[in-house]
């Protein structure tokens, strides 16, 4: 069973870092404009958010998840998250001069890079829906080998969606070198595009439910 959990665990981990939504978009965004140190600051915030639904779903809360996935005010506070970030994707030039920054503001940069992840992450509907499959696909191991077996299972999931995650961030730094600056700016901006649609079909598919 212990080998069978850590395989479904990184098949189940590397469905969830391919998946294409918004978060994956700010996360190639983040590291191609910003590096990929940002980049796997940005990858820890996501890692911290899922670690947390992945208590969640050990603890036995699935009706809590069930609860967020289909929560109004979860959706209409992810969907205003991710519209104001992609507007500032759109609208603001991304910095791409290379300077050494102060100890200080590297310090705010890591912390606004890596709570972006985890805020981002944490208010997309999407991420309970997502940790509801994972708790199916795993409910087997559950029922066979208690806690023990669905922490395990748990675990190698974060740990393949994480290295997925800085894989991803240290390849979309390579392209930082050979795209030029017209293109990265182009990048940022359909990064943009996608992640302010995706937060304004949230906001307006909530309120026609609201409406109903």
């Amino acid at each position: 069973m212990v080998i069978e959990a850590i395989g479904k665990g990184m098949v189940v981990g590397m469905g969830l870092a391919f998946a294409i939504g918004p978060v994956f978009f700010a996360l190639l965004d983040t590291s191609i404009t910003r590096g990929f140190k940002a980049g796997a600051q940005f990858a820890t915030g996501i890692l911290l958010s899922d670690a947390l639904y992945a208590l969640l779903f050990w603890l036995g809360v699935g009706s809590l998840l069930q609860g967020l996935s289909h929560s109004v005010w979860l959706s209409v506070a992810g969907g205003a998250i991710l519209l104001a970030l992609g507007l500032t994707a759109i609208f603001k030039k991304p910095d791409l001069r290379r300077h050494h920054l102060p100890n200080r503001s590297r310090h705010r940069s890591r912390l606004r890079s890596l709570g972006k992840g985890f805020v981002l992450n944490t208010f997309n509907p999407g991420t309970s829906v997502v940790w509801l499959g994972a708790g199916a696909a795993g409910a087997d191991l559950a029922a066979a080998g208690g806690h023990g077996l669905q922490g395990l299972y748990s675990a190698v999931i974060l740990a393949t969606t994480f290295g997925t995650d800085l894989t991803k961030a240290y390849l979309a730094k390579r392209l930082n070198r050979v795209l030029s600056r017209r293109n990265l700016i182009i990048v940022n901006r359909v990064a943009g595009g996608i992640m302010a649609g995706a937060g304004a079909y949230l906001i307006l598919t909530t309120c026609q439910r609201l409406a109903a």
